[in-house]
């Protein structure tokens, strides 16, 4: 989960960050309110990635979320 404990806003956005050299971020939402993350896979083989929320307003930040994605 990257829900932001203590969060001042009750919003976030979140940033997801590719080892091709890709970002994604998305727009400030709810922090409840889950994402997805549209990404084009450049080509077969194994990316490592990782993820985070950042609440707007304090500049707080969840843990890393770190996740593995396999294109066969």
């Amino acid at each position: 989960s990257l829900y932001i404990e203590g969060s001042l806003s009750g919003k976030v956005y979140f940033v997801v960050d590719y080892n091709d050299g890709s970002v994604f971020v998305s727009p400030v939402i709810g922090a409840n309110v889950g994402i997805n993350a549209p990404h084009t896979w450049s080509d077969r083989g194994t990316y490592y990635g990782k993820a985070w929320a950042i609440d707007p307003i304090s500049g707080v930040r969840s843990e890393v979320t770190e996740f593995t994605v396999v294109i066969e």
